[in-house]
């Protein structure tokens, strides 16, 4: 593991193998989400009942760079949402 500083932010590296590393960003990341509020009726069915906004706490930025067949990728997702992917694409390509 490696810490270090860009600018006002710091961050880890977490290298997981020869292919694969993961740079953990010190932020947290706040998004608006908005949703129905569902209430169930005497028959079993689900109506809505009103509707709510908010902020979510994403976490921190992790970026996932992946070392395949000469090729740099990455991508990027937050700490509480793993399976989802923000972004990706690729670095270099030799």
């Amino acid at each position: 593991m490696v810490s270090g500083t860009i600018g006002k932010g710091k961050f880890k590296t977490f290298v997981l193998s020869s292919e694969k590393i993961l740079i953990v960003c010190n932020d947290i990341i706040w998004k608006k989400n908005s949703g129905d509020i569902k209430e169930m009726n005497k028959t079993g069915d689900s109506i809505v009942v009103g509707v709510f906004d908010g902020y979510k706490n994403l976490g921190s930025t992790i970026f996932e760079i992946t070392l395949k067949e000469k090729i740099l990728s990455f991508r990027k997702t937050y700490v509480n949402q793993l399976q989802q992917t923000e972004s990706e694409g690729t670095l270099i390509k030799k």
